[in-house]
């Protein structure tokens, strides 16, 4: 009986030692095999922080050299204006432009009158695309239309030349006054090549509990990375559609980059302060 105890105890060891030997033998094979599968995909995974884009979009994204400085050539101005106000709102614009260093265009609903002289002082103009009719009449279209000025200019650089160049959209109303060299000094903390929307909440807070804290207010300025806005051309139609419901250009705007998983880079250089100005006779 106590032999066969011995042999009985001999046999269950052995089980033993060759079900952990086995056990070994798995688990070396699944480490060498996902070894072997990092190595092959983990150049294909996302940096961590970063935000990768599509692509697969038809739309080319230049290459432009990394090693200069974010500069105003690099920069394409989209100005939100209307035909029969912008003669009283470009001296806000003849602030800060400046001829021949800049690059972009004031957006109009329409044809300014035939007898009007546009000046030389300020961007071009160019009248706003406008595939909105699905959102109706009134304020939501004029809120659709102004949303498409980032992509009315994303496709208006694909025909310029210099088009490589280009690193970010910066959009803003027709009497938004931008400081160029502090604009410079931001966006040159960012990577280009990759999809930031950077701008700020609004100094009112009833127009954040509103809308939203983590949404660019068009007053004050954003900026939109050349990825960014690509991303954007190829989804705005339908993301216009998605979100009918808006009244707020800006809020179409976060709205479809949030669709991308592009969040609002919050820069307080960006202020919205709403001023009314009043004349007295």
């Amino acid at each position: 009986m106590k032999t066969m105890q011995f042999h009985g105890t001999e046999k269950t060891l052995k089980s033993k030692v060759l079900y952990s030997l086995q056990s070994i033998k798995s688990l070396l094979v699944f480490a060498f095999c996902f070894c072997c599968f990092f190595s092959i995909y983990s150049p294909l995974l996302p940096v961590p922080g970063k935000i990768a884009f599509s692509q697969q979009s038809s739309i080319p994204f230049p290459a432009s050299p990394t090693t200069i400085p974010t500069n105003l050539s690099h920069i394409v101005f989209g100005i939100s204006g209307l035909a029969y106000t912008w003669d009283r709102q470009l001296h806000f614009n003849e602030l800060w432009w400046r001829p021949g260093e800049m690059r972009g265009y004031v957006w109009l609903d329409k044809e300014p009158a035939a007898d009007a002289t546009w000046p030389e002082t300020g961007p071009l103009f160019r009248v706003s695309t406008s595939n909105s009719s699905h959102l109706g009449n009134g304020r939501n279209a004029s809120a659709a239309r102004i949303a498409r000025i980032v992509v009315d200019s994303y496709q208006a650089v694909l025909t310029d030349p210099n088009a490589a160049e280009v690193r970010w959209f910066v959009v803003g109303d027709d009497d938004t006054v931008f400081f160029p060299d502090n604009l410079l000094a931001v966006l040159r903390k960012y990577d280009h090549r990759q999809m930031y929307y950077v701008g700020s909440m609004s100094e009112s807070v009833e127009q954040d509990l509103e809308f939203s804290y983590n949404m660019a207010f068009h007053g004050a300025g954003f900026a939109i990375t050349y990825p960014a806005a690509m991303e954007i051309a190829r989804i705005i139609d339908g993301c216009l559609d998605r979100y009918s419901h808006h009244y707020s250009s800006d809020h179409l705007i976060q709205s479809c980059l949030s669709e991308l998983g592009v969040p609002l880079t919050q820069e307080p250089g960006f202020h919205q302060v709403i001023i009314s100005i009043s004349s007295h006779h």
